[in-house]
């Protein structure tokens, strides 16, 4: 043991981000911004260029292969992966990397205004190819839609909607219902009963953000070491905060995870002790 042991702090917690850039809307800063709130440092990988294009599959395997190289990763959170062509090779590189877990996928299916963001091939390639092969699924209406075919109208079609991402092979699934009228409430479904997370609403025109704060604030506090379902009510409380502090990004107003998460739960900022036996 060296002499100086008991003054070397333990590791920050770290988490492996892939996700496409969008200069102008919720995407791979807002995931950033979140994940720094909550103390994880990310390993990034920058899937593709909102609205053009993304990257050349050669060029994702460099940045694959830089980021499993760069240190122990205690979680992964996998969002807008480009197009069906890059969303298949990574369920490729995921059978060949089974050391990365726990895997949270939000596949980011739909924009803001509830339009398809790919072609019907990516979430057809999402569904068939990496819901087996992730640990929790978050999707919202829009993508639970996508993945389903399925209406999604009520908080009925929203437990439904689950249990069939679940018996597609999810081991998790946690459906939002921000985007339906009413009371917001989530729903967690691990193959028994539901969790719920219920909040109050909070209405703020034009919002961008909401849901990629909530994915990856969960992403951190899993790879800090909390359990699935105290990461989720901690992410929600997070994501509650973030709401009520928007701000102005030119005609959108957007989440604003900084800090937020700490002052909802007095959160130590020290690193937890990661364990991944629950969601391996």
């Amino acid at each position: 043991v060296p002499p100086n042991a008991e003054k070397i702090p333990p590791r920050p917690a770290r988490a492996l981000l892939v996700d496409a850039h969008d200069a102008v809307g919720p995407g791979l800063v807002t995931r950033l911004r979140a994940l720094a709130s909550v103390a994880v440092q990310p390993a990034v990988i920058i899937s593709g260029l909102r609205p053009f294009t993304a990257l050349p599959e050669k060029l994702l395997r460099h940045q694959w292969e830089a980021a499993l190289d760069s240190g122990p990763l205690d979680a992964c959170l996998f969002a807008d992966l480009g197009n069906a062509d890059r969303a298949s090779a990574l369920a490729e590189w995921l059978h060949d990397a089974p050391q990365l877990q726990p895997r949270v996928l939000d596949p980011d299916l739909t924009r803001p205004d509830g339009e398809a963001r790919h072609p019907r091939a990516m979430a057809s390639t999402v569904a068939a190819r990496l819901l087996d092969r992730v640990s929790l699924v978050v999707v919202d209406t829009g993508d639970l839609r996508q993945l389903t075919g399925r209406d999604i109208e009520d908080p009925a079609d929203l437990r439904d909607g689950a249990k069939r991402l679940f018996d597609r092979g999810a081991k998790a699934v946690l459906v939002t219902g921000g985007r339906l009228e009413g009371h917001p409430i989530d729903y967690l479904y691990e193959g028994r009963d539901f969790v719920e997370f219920g909040d109050d609403r909070v209405r703020t025109p034009g919002l961008v953000g909401a849901g990629a704060t909530l994915s990856a604030l969960l992403t951190g506090y899993i790879a800090r070491g909390l359990n699935l379902t105290a990461a989720v009510a901690a992410a929600k409380a997070g994501v509650t905060l973030a709401l009520k502090r928007a701000q102005p990004e030119g005609d959108t107003w957007a989440a604003d995870a900084l800090g937020q998460a700490f002052e909802a739960l007095s959160l130590d900022p020290a690193p937890l002790t990661p364990h991944r036996d629950e969601l391996v």
